[in-house]
């Protein structure tokens, strides 16, 4: 699908009816032969589009470093994708082609990002001031960057949650969303260590930088992608100390639960014990008396209430 966008003389994104037209172009679930057709209408490589469909690429750029725009200069950017049920903290990446032209940004993914939405609809986080396609491609990497930081706020509260869970169960399936969760958090950190020197080279390239307040927005960016770098370390060796505790939080609930059942087996022991006395053909007190039973059954009792109280005394209950 291919969307055409404008930006108008107020600043703001609108969609229109043609190429020609058009300050953006985005390219969403596109073939690989439009994708192909895409490149040779503005002379450059094909793989700056069709990357997007390989789920192992990885964030590289291409002619970013040169003075102006005389060649298409390549972003390739990662971002993160929630998998599974929303909020359950699992995560994998996808990369988003940013192609930059003279007065043209084209953009293509596999699977649009959930923010492309509001860049669409004109809520702009960062480039309050919209004026031409450059604005657009710093808004993309604020928001890039914005979304690691949310992912990792997601993981690492998932990560609290299912930590206060382990200390009250054995269920293997908190082992295998804890699993889950060291994936997201390998998928977040390598992303962001890749995503990171092309920030870099962004602030630093002079057709991004045509006024001062560009080199503010790029340098925001920059402190969001570190913050979010921060975040997700923080988590990772959180998570490596769960792993780490892990076994030993389940070794623990397993000598919990067999001291309980040791003493319940201890408690139930006793009536055997009794009744296999009583049931002996030996003389025994009170053998002839006509409440025997009843103080046969009396003496288990007190006996199970002694134990019970010694045992519970002891922590073993």
């Amino acid at each position: 699908m291919i969307h055409y966008y404008r930006i108008n003389d107020e600043g703001r994104v609108e969609a229109v009816a043609s190429a020609a037209e058009a300050t953006w172009i985005h390219l969403e679930s596109s073939s690989e032969e439009l994708l192909q057709s895409f490149a040779d209408t503005y002379s450059f490589p094909s793989d700056y589009l069709t990357s997007t469909l390989d789920p192992d690429e990885v964030s590289r750029a291409e002619n970013l470093h040169q003075k102006g725009l005389d060649l298409p200069v390549l972003l390739l950017l990662l971002y993160p994708v929630a998998e599974g049920d929303k909020g359950s903290g699992c995560f994998i990446t996808e990369t988003i082609s940013i192609v930059l032209l003279d007065k043209l940004v084209i953009t293509s993914a596999r699977n649009t990002p959930g923010f492309f939405q509001d860049l669409r609809d004109n809520r702009y986080d960062l480039v309050r001031d919209l004026q031409d396609s450059r604005g657009i491609v710093i808004e993309i990497a604020w928001r890039i960057a914005k979304s690691f930081v949310e992912a990792s706020r997601v993981v690492r509260g998932t990560m609290d949650q299912l930590q206060e869970e382990l200390s009250k169960s054995t269920r293997s399936e908190h082992l295998l969303r804890l699993a889950d969760l060291d994936k997201s958090i390998v998928f977040l950190t390598t992303a962001l260590d890749e995503n990171r020197p092309i920030l870099e080279g962004m602030s630093d390239a002079p057709y991004l930088l045509s006024a001062e307040r560009d080199q503010e927005w790029l340098h925001d960016v920059l402190v969001e992608n570190h913050q979010a770098d921060c975040m997700a370390s923080q988590t990772n060796k959180m998570l490596e100390q769960l792993d780490t505790s892990f076994s030993s939080i389940i070794q623990n609930n397993l000598n919990v639960i067999m001291k309980v059942l040791t003493s319940i087996t201890i408690i139930i022991t006793i009536p055997m014990i009794i009744a296999g006395l009583w049931g002996m053909n030996v003389a025994l007190p009170f053998m002839d008396s006509k409440y025997a039973f009843v103080l046969t059954l009396l003496l288990m009792l007190v006996l199970m209430l002694a134990a019970f109280i010694l045992l519970k005394r002891k922590d073993l209950l």
